[in-house]
């Protein structure tokens, strides 16, 4: 796989006429790649979460077309 930034990839495509988001410049370079990525991830995240003394924890809430939504985020 290429090392290029995903922004250089975007302006040499966007210069050739290709419109495309950074995005799905994302999925295509680590398609072949995602269960080593996402194995990486949350071995990341556990390793964090056994080697820390405290959380951090956000919920924000939403309503959308009438039924309640919130988001959570952890530190």
């Amino acid at each position: 796989m290429s090392r290029a930034p995903e922004k250089k990839i975007k302006k040499i495509l966007k210069e050739s006429g290709i419109s495309i988001s950074g995005g799905e410049i994302s999925n295509i370079l680590t398609r072949e790649r995602r269960e080593e990525f996402t194995k990486e991830k949350e071995e990341i995240f556990d390793e964090g979460m056994n080697s820390s003394d405290y959380f951090q924890i956000d919920d924000t809430g939403a309503r959308h077309d009438g039924a309640n939504y919130h988001t959570r985020g952890m530190q």
